[in-house]
């Protein structure tokens, strides 16, 4: 599969070296300024609402991470974002994102079970990655917890794992793919890949549907 690219840690907006010029985020991006995993778990959905914006010399944005509480809460984001350690979802949590974003987790990435993170609001084919994508690329395993759902693309530089009843929309690249009874998987395109996301070539890529396959 294709490499992360380390320097994300350097280059991210948001991330440890280039944090929010407005706003801020809970607890940070690292805790010791090292690419080392040492930051403790970031909770992405928490019960408080946060806004973390980074704007460039001229006021243009180059990085977003804002969060509304609410049922489903609002997720938006921009950008390459980079956290030096792990991500959790929290059991029951439900939200709705906005927006195009690569977020790095330098540990593991868990949804923990009946956890909901879509990029459509009812979490069906109305999802529109042209307009709406996460991508979450872990620097270790990847595991979707029971009757658990999630939009977008997945990279786990080691494992990913899918529980019982889960369900997943969109592309899965990792060491080894395990997928329990019940899960439902569907390989929705994604389109050209966005700033951030692995990959071993130079060129742009696009991801499409082949004429007569399966979508």
């Amino acid at each position: 599969k294709p490499p992360v690219d380390p320097n994300w840690y350097y280059n991210a907006k948001p991330g440890p070296r280039h944090p929010c010029t407005v706003g801020s985020f809970p607890g940070g991006f690292d805790n010791d300024s090292s690419p080392n995993v040492s930051r403790t778990v970031v909770n992405l959905t928490p019960s408080t609402a946060y806004d973390c914006r980074v704007y460039d010399a001229d006021g243009n944005l180059e990085g977003q991470l804002t969060w509304a509480p609410g049922s489903p809460g609002t997720l938006t984001m921009a950008g390459t974002i980079y956290f030096d350690g792990p991500i959790e979802f929290r059991q029951y949590n439900n939200a709705v994102y906005h927006g195009r974003a690569t977020i790095h987790a330098a540990g593991d990435i868990v949804f923990a079970n009946q956890s909901t993170l879509c990029g459509d609001p009812q979490c069906d084919a109305d999802w529109d990655p042209q307009q709406d994508l996460l991508a979450f690329v872990s620097g270790g395993n990847v595991r979707v917890g029971q009757q658990s759902n999630f939009q977008g693309a997945i990279y786990a530089t080691l494992d990913y794992t899918e529980q019982n009843n889960s369900t997943f929309w969109g592309p899965i690249i990792a060491r080894r793919v395990s997928l329990a009874n019940s899960t439902v998987n569907h390989y929705v395109p994604i389109g050209t890949l966005m700033p951030g996301m692995p990959a071993s070539y130079e060129d742009v890529v696009t991801i499409t549907t082949e004429p007569g396959s399966w979508g």
